[in-house]
């Protein structure tokens, strides 16, 4: 009775040994590391864990990916060592490192792609353009259009319009008068910031009074104002936007 459980004694240390053992090489079977990504911060450059990066044996499809710290572990499998360890992030450039033993330790730096330089975006928008935002379909003429024009006074800023024509009333005193539609200028009304701005006696020389410098565009609409803005609107309006102090020029000689 004793040799049964003397024997039965030997026969369980062995088991748990063997146990023991195999555990141990089945941790030694496993390439562990820590992934790392370069940051700058206070001017100073410094290490961070790099979450979520790719690890995989070059060639297969046999991988994993490091955790919140950085961390990852590995079986080689069917991989026979040397072999090649390949790690990838989105925006990083790619490393591979070659693996000769299976108990080794691996630390890794990823450094960030290329970066681009600074891209300024840009754009011109045509002097004389169709406004998207109004809901009347409205002409503008911007400063650039003014420019074209080469205009001294509101009168002049049409030159290049199509939809207004300005004619000479009288050419001894320079009295000018707008054509909108085909109709004379008593039939369009004349604002300035959605204020009337010339009307009655003023129409005759009221078309020099606004500089050209001052202006900053012009919004022209036909036909369907007459709706919106009454009975001194029937061919259309004509609306003057003036420079504003925070967006003009910061001096002006």
């Amino acid at each position: 009775m004793k040799r049964i459980i003397k024997n039965g004694s030997i026969f369980f240390a062995v088991f748990v040994a063997g146990i023991i053992s195999l555990s141990a090489q089945h941790d030694h079977n496993h390439i562990d590391g820590i992934v790392y990504e370069r940051t700058v911060e206070d001017s100073s450059e410094k290490l961070a864990p790099l979450t979520g990066a790719n690890v995989y044996w070059l060639g297969t499809t046999m991988g994993t990916v490091t955790d919140a710290e950085g961390k990852f572990s590995i079986c080689p499998g069917s991989v026979d060592l040397p072999h090649q360890l390949v790690f990838s992030y989105v925006g990083f450039v790619s490393d591979t490192i070659l693996i000769e033993r299976e108990d080794a330790f691996v630390e890794l730096v990823l450094y960030s792609s290329q970066d681009l330089d600074e891209v300024v975006v840009s754009g011109r928008r045509a002097g004389a353009h169709i406004s998207r935002f109004e809901p009347v379909h409205t002409d503008v003429l911007t400063t650039g259009e003014f420019q074209r024009a080469a205009c001294c006074n509101l009168s002049e800023a049409f030159e290049t319009s199509a939809s207004i024509d300005v004619a000479y009333t009288d050419a001894v005193s320079g009295a000018q008068q707008i054509q909108l539609l085909g109709l004379a200028g008593t039939y369009s009304q004349l604002l300035n910031e959605n204020f009337p701005m010339i009307r009655g006696l003023g129409e005759p020389f009221g078309l020099s009074y606004v500089p050209g410098p001052w202006m900053e565009a012009i919004y022209i609409s036909k036909g369907s104002a007459s709706v919106a803005n009454g009975y001194e609107s029937i061919t259309g309006q004509i609306n003057v936007e003036l420079k504003k102090p925070e967006t003009s020029e910061k001096v002006l000689l």
